[in-house]
Parts: C-alpha cells; sequence; structure tokens
C-alpha cells in the first residue's frame, strides 16, 4: 500500500518538477546578474549571484536530504530549506525590480516549490513509516 502510495507521489512530483524546471531556467533568463542594490554606500555586486546560489543549494539540499536521508529529515530543516529558496529567489528579483510580470512570474514558481516541499514531506512520512 505504501509503495504504491510513494509510486503516484513519485509519478506526480515528477510532473510538477519538471514544470517547476522550466521555471528556473526562465528565471536564470529573467536574472541580469548585472544589479546589485545600494543600500548604506555599500556596493554587492556579486549580489544576484549570491541569492541564485543560495536558492539552488536549498533546492538541492531539500531533496539530496528527503531523498537519502529521510529519516534525519526534520520539518524544522524542510522550512529552513523552503525559506532559503523562497528568499534567494526574492532577493534576486527584488533588485531586478518588482513589475506585474515579475510579481506574478514569482507566485508562479514560488506555488509550484511549495507544491513540491508538501510532496517532499508527505513522502518523507511514507517512507518513515514503511521502516
Amino acid at each position: 500500500m505504501n509503495e504504491d502510495r510513494l509510486n503516484r507521489l513519485n509519478l506526480f512530483e515528477a510532473l510538477v518538477f519538471g514544470i517547476y524546471g522550466n521555471w528556473l531556467i526562465s528565471f536564470i533568463d529573467k536574472i541580469s546578474f548585472l544589479k546589485f542594490p545600494v543600500s548604506f554606500n555599500i556596493f554587492f555586486w556579486s549580489y544576484q549571484f549570491v541569492c541564485v546560489a543560495l536558492a539552488f543549494s536549498s533546492l538541492l539540499l531539500l531533496f539530496g536530504f528527503s531523498i537519502f536521508r529521510p529519516n534525519e529529515t526534520s520539518k524544522l530543516f524542510m522550512y529552513i530549506m523552503y525559506l532559503g529558496h523562497a528568499i534567494g529567489i526574492f532577493g534576486a528579483f527584488t533588485v531586478e525590480g518588482w513589475t506585474v510580470s515579475n510579481l506574478s512570474f514569482y507566485f508562479i514558481g514560488l506555488t509550484l516549490f511549495l507544491i513540491i516541499f508538501l510532496i517532499e514531506g508527505k513522502r518523507v512520512r511514507i517512507q518513515r513509516e514503511s521502516q
């Protein structure tokens, strides 16, 4: 029973992650990597690189731990990875400017990632129950 649920969950996650992967490619295309915030007279030329690196590393850590170490994956860790991903993307978009297009694009991506996040949480619970 749990194996069947896990297989269906994996199929649905693959579908959503395929859509989200395309969103991430479009996100990289939307970011110029040349803009930087000017705050308190501090110029941080690699700001967008750091934001994108935070977003992608959080995503990879979330998947890596939930797949390979489900027993060591806590809810707190998952929420921290979710926030790291969302904040990284938010920070990169903040410098680009919040147009209606960027704002709607951000919320579409955030919604897709929330679905993936919920699926990962469900996967961890199923894997813990089956052990």
